[in-house]
Formats: C-alpha cells, structure tokens, sequence
C-alpha cells in the first residue's frame, strides 16, 4: 500500500510539473512575442484586430470610434450613378438611405480577447497577433426604402396606366373603353442589384465604379375591361322624373346636392341601399342650406328641404325596375311632385329609404337635373 501511495506522488508530481513547464512555456512565449495583454476591464482594443478594413488594435474605444465615423462617411459618399436610356442620376448611397453599423462592429471589437478565461483570451490575442481578426461590417441596406427613394428620383419616367371607363351616351347606351398599362422604373429591382453590387461590406480602396442599369416595368391598370363586363351593366332598367319650383334657390340647390352623393353610385348583387348611409347628414359642412320641410304636419325651415324628393324620384324609379324595397314611409302631408302615396320621406338618423339587388348584376344609379326636372 505505501507502495503504491509514493507512486501515485510521484505520478501527482510529474503531471504538476508538466504543467507548470507547459504553463512557463506559454507564459515566456506570450512575453517573448510582446502580446499585448490586456485585463478584461481595459478599454483598449487588442492588437490585430480589423473593423472592415480599418485597423483598430491598441486603439481606446473612443479612437477607434472616431476613426470608424470619419471613415464610413467617406464610404457612404461613394457616388452611385443611374442610368436609363442616357438619362443618369447620381446619389451617394447616403442619399440612397444606406447605413453602416460601425457602433455593432465596435463593440465585437471591444470584447475580443476579454471574454473567457485565461487560455481563451491568450488564443484569441495570439491568433489576433499573427494572423489578424477580422470583423465584417455590412452595410445596412433597407430595400423597401432604397426602392422608395429610387421611385422618387426617377418619377418623372413614370407613365400612369390608364382605366378602362364605362359612359353612357344620350341613348342610354353603355360604352366600356379598354384599359391601357403604364409603365415606371423597377426601383425594387435596381436596389437589388445595387445591394448585390455592395457585396458582404466596405472595403479599401472604395468602389468608384458603382453603376445600376435601369429597367422599367408595367403598372397595372386597377379596373379593367373585364371588371367592367363581368358587372353586367348593360341597358337601362328604369327612371323616373319630378319636377321641382325653381323659385326656391336653397331647395334647388339641397336636391342637386343629394343628387350628387348618389350619381354612379354602385350596388353588388344582393347589397341594400340605404339612402340615409350613402346620402349622409343633411348639414351645412356636407353643404345643405335652409329650406321648408315637413315637421309634424306643418311646413317649417330646416336644413336640407329637397331632400326627400331625391328619395321619392329614387322610390318611383325603383318600383318600375321591380326591386324588392325593404324600408319606405310616406311624409306626413301630400308632395306636390308625386301622385299621392308615391313619395318616401326621410331623414337623418331616422326614417331610411332602403331597397334591395335581387338581380345577379350589378346596378349603377345615375342622377341628372336639366332646367327643373330631376331623374
């Protein structure tokens, strides 16, 4: 047994002494190479180390920092220059909204060779010593943006598309004009290639030659052709006319107002028009004056007198279009233009005037007022 206890000392002492020959070793060969050493408390960069292509070792944190600025704002100047048919504009990717990140890049740079323990940190700061350690730093590159402002700067390129219209002539025809796609600069598609041609970061010397072909692409018209027919608007279905004195301008102007808030008004397959909801409030901002309607069975001034013959003219052209009316109420007193019981008041946050689309195409409501007729 005491045999074997002397053994296992001297096997004990042998391995000490191993490593402390090891540790000596690596300790005169950290001194004898002039490392750099530094506690993980310093502020200073260890040597070797590279942000992009500036090399910052040795420096303090504010050094470095200021060296990082003044040099990517000479890399964010670089000229880019647009070119589409001859026509060339130039930007410096600053304009362009591209960014470096130097303050991310500085902090790696900070904590190289202070984190770990003491052979850690040693690897670290000898591989920085002789071979160098390099940090990346991209640009910071938003395509969305970079896209926006080259849409912007080459506005002027910029052919809108052109709708397909529906008009209806004097004979009550409907006429639908074909759509026609415009045309502008593919901004997306030029940051792309910008981006790809900024590659993984700055580097010294600066890329002088940054140059971005220019293509255009189509904008799609929003209603075409197809829309148009595929909503089966195609002859008259019904009107109807009043008259109205002329003699009162404030009512002729509140039945012209609330013609206007109903003209080209479209109605989907089974949608219910409301009258009140697409009319609106009868008030002087929505631009209704003063003029006589019926309150409780007398005649007295209020806001928007007229409206209610748009209503029942509505009503009357409704009935002959054989729409299925789900709200409807009478005035209080006969109207002079319409036969009685053919009228449909309302009123704002009240009585409504409401019909349904039971057919499957669409409807568009039209408006005209020539002289003192209404339809």
């Amino acid at each position: 047994m005491a045999k074997l206890n002397r053994q296992h000392k001297i096997i004990l002492l042998v391995v000490l002494g191993l490593l402390a020959t090891v540790s000596g070793y690596a300790y005169g060969q950290f001194h004898n190479h002039n490392y750099n050493y530094m506690a993980p408390n310093d502020d200073r960069i260890i040597d070797g180390v590279q942000v992009g292509p500036m090399a910052v070792g040795g420096l303090s944190l504010e050094e470095a920092a200021d060296k990082l600025i003044s040099w990517s704002q000479t890399a964010l100047s670089q000229v880019v220059r647009f070119n589409y048919e001859g026509k060339v504009w130039e930007r410096t990717l600053a304009d362009l909204g591209i960014e470096i990140n130097w303050k991310a890049a500085l902090e790696e740079a900070s904590k190289a060779g202070k984190q770990g323990n003491f052979w850690q940190r040693y690897s670290l700061w000898a591989t920085a010593k002789e071979e160098g350690y390099q940090i990346l730093v991209p640009y910071k590159f938003d395509e969305a943006r970079t896209a926006s402002i080259i849409a912007t700067m080459t506005d002027e390129l910029t052919i809108e598309p052109v709708e397909a219209t529906r008009t209806i002539n004097a004979q009550n025809e409907v006429i639908i004009s074909a759509e026609k796609p415009g045309l502008r600069i593919d901004s997306q598609k030029a940051a792309r290639e910008l981006q790809a041609q900024l590659g993984s970061g700055p580097t010294e010397p600066m890329n002088k030659k940054l140059n971005v072909a220019l293509r255009k692409t189509e904008i799609p018209p929003q209603v075409t052709r197809a829309d148009l027919e595929k909503q089966r608007i195609n002859s008259l279905l019904a009107s109807y006319t009043t008259s109205f004195a002329t003699s009162s301008a404030n009512r002729s102007y509140n039945i012209k107002v609330a013609a206007e808030a109903i003209d080209n008004h479209l109605l989907a397959p089974g949608e219910t028009f409301s009258f009140n909801q697409v009319v609106g409030p009868r008030s002087q901002e929505a631009g209704y004056k003063e003029a006589l309607v019926i309150v409780k069975n007398e005649m007295v001034p209020g806001l928007g007198g007229g409206v209610c013959q748009v209503s029942t003219t509505l009503y009357n052209a409704v009935l002959r279009a054989n729409l299925l009316v789900v709200e409807r109420s009478n005035h209080s007193l006969p109207v002079s233009y319409v036969p009685v019981g053919w009228d449909a008041t309302v009123t704002y946050g009240g009585i409504d005037f409401k019909f349904r689309n039971h057919y499957e195409g669409y409807l568009l409501l039209k408006t005209q007022i020539k002289g003192k007729n209404f339809t």
